[in-house]
């Protein structure tokens, strides 16, 4: 759509351009016009005054061509000034159309390096735009990755927590029970003391094999 609308705009600046020239060539013909017809009018007044210059009347109509022929000259010069300013005007006109020449020339050239720029910016632009696509789904994968990894961490550490908590209780029951088998040995230890060794080999005998089997031998 961008693309559309620059070169309709590119369009629209080479038609105003070619009516800016149109327009002025049509200028500078009617200006040329002109300047003919008061070189042809001054050309007319010359000889008028020259016709004038060669009667050698010295009555009033002597006067009165003497007034007119001043007012000629008069006429003369402010048409001579007219003059001078209009082929200024025309010169400056024709190097003012040669200039639009040269840039209308130019135009084409810059229009087409604009345009192929508009689609390279375009090329690049989309270029961005997938590489951000592709940046923002690889952090969101990564996000549920670390998610991922943060659960089996805290799973994994609240398991060996749990088997650290249950083998500290093991350490500490078999601890416990080693202390209470030791203070029950050493009483009994102390009351055999006077007996024949034989009977305190069947006393520790007994009392290691435990209550049940005690009862099975009686």
């Amino acid at each position: 759509m961008k693309l559309a609308t620059c070169r309709s705009t590119m369009e629209v600046a080479r038609e105003k351009l070619h009516k800016y020239v149109f327009d002025r060539v049509n200028i500078h013909n009617v200006m040329l016009h002109l300047v003919r017809q008061r070189g042809e009018m001054l050309e007319s007044m010359q000889i008028e005054l020259d016709n004038l210059l060669n009667q050698q009347n010295s009555s009033k109509e002597e006067l009165q061509q003497m007034q007119i022929i001043r007012q000629l000259e008069n006429n003369i010069e402010k048409t001579m000034i007219k003059i001078n300013t209009s082929q200024n005007i025309y010169s400056l006109y024709v190097q003012l159309l040669d200039y639009l020449k040269k840039e209308l020339a130019y135009y084409p050239p810059q229009l087409d390096k604009l345009q192929n720029m508009v689609l390279l910016y375009q090329k690049d632009l989309s270029d961005v735009t997938i590489m951000t696509h592709e940046a923002i789904k690889m952090t969101e994968e990564a996000k549920v990755n670390m998610t991922e990894m943060e659960t089996a961490f805290l799973a994994e550490r609240k398991a060996r927590e749990q088997k650290l908590t249950q083998q500290k209780k093991l350490i500490e029951k078999i601890q416990t029970t080693g202390s209470d088998r030791h203070r029950r040995v050493r009483p009994l230890e102390v009351g055999m003391c006077g007996l024949p060794r034989q009977s305190i080999h069947h006393l520790t005998s007994s009392h290691s094999m435990g209550p049940g089997v005690g009862t099975q031998r009686g």
